[in-house]
């Protein structure tokens, strides 16, 4: 075989591999009939911002000792509002006390479930807060956990459930404890935890979040002779769950509480693509520079979505750039 004739074949093998891998990753082979069908190359961008829905829950207890912490924080409770309205999401606040006897995870206050159209928010919020922790104080153990299970569970939140409305599907969750004792719950704070998570179906601080206004190791003692025992279990609970823990003794609670409804506004994990995207092509960038699959971010066929791991989450006003590929229907 002469040289021009090797050259020549060598080129015909070429073009052959190109026509039947597809040049740059823009064909696929179907095994069953051999057809080609092209894919077809995408790049969407997202703009980091917070989630556009929070439902925030309160759960604070409403035993004896508790009503000297709680009367101090009501008025503080504005500045809560305050916080999370300048970001301008769609809220909803409600409050439940750790009497899972006999409140049994019922939303407490007139209206039970305050929301971004809600006029005078904040003042409704602090009287509902009032209303709790001034009203007639709970003789039972201080099952805040537990509360917790029973005032998100089918039968609350279904038709007919006494916290109808309070949890949207489209919305994170935020769970912020208010105690000046620790959670006494049966099963462990993992059980818990797992059960939140299996809930909002995801473990990210925009699918859940839980903070605590808590005593810290060691138990405290605040302003005006106010004590309060260590929060173990609800401190664990806000390391597993994204969330802050402030002391219940700090000497200025009005910055405390801000702070916890700032933090309540999470950024987004997960960005929704136009189309299902075909797994192996897909590149993502965090201005400008890539991140590793696997390591950064994850794509979850079921929600059509790059979901960023735990730590990997973007940062406010950063622009993410999805590049891939889907195959068209048809």
């Amino acid at each position: 075989m002469n040289h021009n004739r090797r050259i020549a074949l060598a080129s015909c093998l070429v073009l052959v591999v190109v026509a039947v891998f597809g040049a740059c990753g823009d064909y696929l082979i179907d095994p069953n009939d051999q057809a080609i069908p092209p894919y077809v190359s995408y790049t969407e961008t997202f703009a980091q911002t917070p989630v556009e829905a929070r439902d925030i829950l309160w759960l604070i207890d409403n035993t004896k000792s508790m009503q000297p912490e709680g009367q101090a924080l009501s008025p503080l409770f504005n500045d809560f509002i305050g916080a999370i309205e300048k970001y301008n999401i769609s809220y909803q606040v409600g409050i439940i006390t750790t009497d899972a006897q006999n409140d049994q995870g019922m939303l407490q206050g007139t209206p039970s479930i305050i929301t971004s159209d809600t006029p005078n928010a904040d003042e409704i919020f602090r009287e509902n807060v009032e209303g709790v922790v001034s009203g007639q104080f709970s003789m039972s153990a201080e099952e805040g956990f537990l509360s917790l299970t029973m005032a998100l569970s089918e039968e609350a939140l279904g038709a007919g459930g006494y916290n109808r409305g309070f949890l949207r599907d489209e919305a994170g969750l935020s769970i912020i404890v208010v105690s000046d004792d620790d959670d006494v719950s049966e099963g462990t704070v993992e059980y818990y935890r797992d059960y939140l998570v299996d809930l909002k179906q995801g473990d990210t601080p925009d699918r859940v979040m839980f903070s605590s206004l808590v005593g810290p190791e060691g138990g405290c003692t605040g302003p005006n002779g106010v004590k309060a025992a260590y929060g173990e279990r609800y401190i664990e609970m806000t390391g597993m769950l994204n969330g802050v823990f402030k002391s219940i003794c700090a000497s200025d609670l009005s910055s405390v509480v801000a702070a916890i409804g700032e933090q309540q506004v999470a950024l987004k994990s997960r960005f929704r693509l136009a189309h299902q995207a075909v797994a192996g092509t897909i590149d993502v960038f965090v201005d400008e520079v890539q991140m590793m699959e696997g390591q950064a971010w994850a794509y979850d066929e079921q929600s059509q979505s790059v979901a960023f791991v735990t730590g990997w989450v973007p940062t406010y006003g950063a622009m993410i750039k999805v590049m891939y590929q889907y195959l068209p229907e048809g």
